[in-house]
């Protein structure tokens, strides 16, 4: 990918997967891994995560010891409501809740006919725009930055569970990516939950924070 190449709209991805895809929907299958989480069940967990996601951690109890599982268990722990379920074509999708201290999100593959979980170290998302916490003023643009492994092909934008028409702009070969989307609505004051999503081949990500308008 180019620097200016478009990544992705979020609404040209807004499709269906092909009837019987799969057994439960990719939301069923992450309440599950949260219910699961938060009562505990480790094991039931780590058999819902991605095949390359157990082989990165090796055992369970490497993965219990990581800051995923701290933070997966932690947003399981508390009230959330669901904030983002979205398939895309290519057998990928995001899953988010919104959570007291701001959202979580996943990114989920379809193996075997089964969406899991995937904890993808080989990508790193974060927040550029708005950034968490207070912002003052007029809020223009949603903005985060992903770098993969791989180049990216797919990426997605969600303001409070909504999608933005997401654009990106890449570098080092298509592995380092600006996700933005411009907002032409006003943003009202109070707190609102940002979504990321971004995959790469094999490899994909998710992210939510959140911010306050002042």
């Amino acid at each position: 990918m180019k620097g200016s190449t478009l990544v992705v709209l979020a609404a040209a991805l807004a499709l269906a997967l092909p009837a019987g895809a799969a057994p439960v929907r990719p939301a069923v299958s992450f309440q599950q891994i949260l219910a699961a989480a938060k009562a505990g069940r480790t094991a039931a967990v780590w058999s819902s995560l991605s095949a390359a996601t157990r082989a990165h951690y090796g055992t369970l109890e490497s993965f219990k010891a990581s800051p995923e599982w701290k933070r997966l268990h932690g947003a399981s722990r508390s009230p959330y409501a669901p904030l983002v379920d979205q398939k895309f074509p290519d057998g990928g999708a995001v899953e988010a809740v919104k959570t007291y201290g701001g959202g979580y999100a996943g990114a989920l593959r379809l193996e075997g006919g089964r969406w899991k979980l995937q904890l993808d170290p080989d990508v790193l998302l974060q927040p550029l725009s708005p950034r968490p916490g207070p912002v003052k003023g007029k809020v223009v643009q949603a903005a985060a930055q992903a770098m993969l492994s791989d180049p990216a092909d797919t990426g997605a934008l969600f303001l409070d569970g909504k999608p933005l028409q997401t654009r990106g702009g890449a570098t080092n070969g298509g592995r380092t990516v600006t996700l933005y989307a411009n907002i032409a609505q006003t943003v009202p004051a109070g707190r609102h939950t940002l979504v990321a999503y971004v995959r790469g081949g094999a490899h994909a990500g998710a992210l939510a924070w959140a911010f306050t308008v002042r």
